[in-house]
């Protein structure tokens, strides 16, 4: 981290390849540039609180700029998994498999949770300059704490989330020989000694709440049977390999079985699907392939027979022409 603790604002303008006047005006952005707004999440049909500066501002641009020079290469726990390259929540959860103990640390609205001071505290630990610390906290914060949704967000919220495992969690965890992983708002402990488990959850919840997090205990709590459908971040404990779950991959089939049939039967020359929803199946049937090649390969089957109906201008039955005579007036139809 030597190479980013530059100890002036021309350096970490220069870091960026900005002004430092448009450093300023960003900085002045912050109060007026975010855009709130609700949606309902299509998985769990809960709302989601957004919050992100709009694309054309400067703060925008610069926050782009920030991530990809600065706040990436900031080192990570591997234990660290949310929000990263090449890291999978059903991979993750994957190393809990087979374990006779799993506890579960869930945050309450972790992004709007972390104030500015701990952006500045966590950085500062992980090697930059105070001064840097300061004016990076203030690009990437809204109304001092992060907002959820802006480009940013995710990669301050591991390094504090980094910043906390390494002060409190992952010392007490090792001296009880307690395995441990985090993705976004939640951490979570196996191994086969339940009481080192149970121990570990205690004093992370009370860490957290002395360090100014909130903790859903609706979700925060311990299993201690082993071989069960216990879930952890998408994927069942039970297995000993991550999979996709079957009740989704019928749910897909027969999406995908109904979309063929529509095709297959339509009475007009454009096709029922737009290209951007042929898309989106040929990407969900890849995340299905990683998980499991043998649900993917039936699936695109599917997938290919739909195109080619997509190509059909009309279906069969209508180019043949109706199978009746026309009624023509005063001949009784057959």
């Amino acid at each position: 981290m030597d190479e980013l603790s530059g100890a002036g604002i021309s350096a970490l303008c220069q870091l960026l390849g900005i002004r430092e006047s448009d450093l300023r005006r960003a900085k002045k952005q912050t109060r007026f540039v975010y855009v709130e707004k609700t949606i309902i999440d299509k998985k769990s049909r809960k709302p989601r609180h957004l919050c992100y500066p709009r694309k054309e501002s400067l703060l925008y641009q610069i926050q782009g700029q920030l991530k990809d020079k600065l706040l990436s290469r900031i080192p990570l726990l591997d234990e660290v998994r949310g929000y990263r390259p090449g890291s999978h929540n059903v991979s993750t959860a994957a190393l809990v498999c087979g374990r006779r103990s799993l506890g579960i640390v869930d945050f309450a609205q972790f992004h709007p949770s972390i104030t500015a001071r701990q952006v500045v505290d966590a950085l500062v630990a992980h090697g930059l300059s105070y001064s840097w610390a300061r004016e990076i906290a203030r690009l990437v914060t809204y109304n001092d704490v992060v907002p959820q949704g802006a480009s940013t967000s995710n990669h301050i919220a591991n390094i504090v989330m980094d910043h906390f495992l390494r002060e409190f969690v992952k010392p007490f965890a090792d001296s009880l020989r307690v395995r441990f992983c985090n993705f976004g708002d939640d951490i979570a402990f196996f191994a086969n000694d339940h009481r080192a488990v149970e121990k570990c959850v205690r004093v992370t919840k009370r860490e957290l709440r002395k360090s100014g997090f909130r903790v859903n205990n609706q979700k925060t709590r311990v299993y201690t049977h082993s071989g069960g459908p216990r879930c952890f971040l998408g994927c069942s404990t039970a297995r000993n390999e991550p999979d996709y779950p079957r009740e989704k991959y019928r749910a897909f089939r027969k999406e995908l079985r109904e979309l063929l049939y529509r095709e297959q039967n339509r009475i007009c020359a454009e096709p029922i699907t737009s290209f951007k929803d042929i898309c989106s199946i040929k990407q969900r049937i890849a995340y299905v392939k990683r998980l499991n090649p043998k649900k993917a390969s039936r699936l695109r089957d599917l997938y290919f027979r739909i195109l080619a109906a997509r190509r059909s201008e009309v279906c069969a039955s209508y180019r043949k022409g109706p199978t009746e005579p026309p009624n023509v007036a005063g001949v009784p139809a057959r």
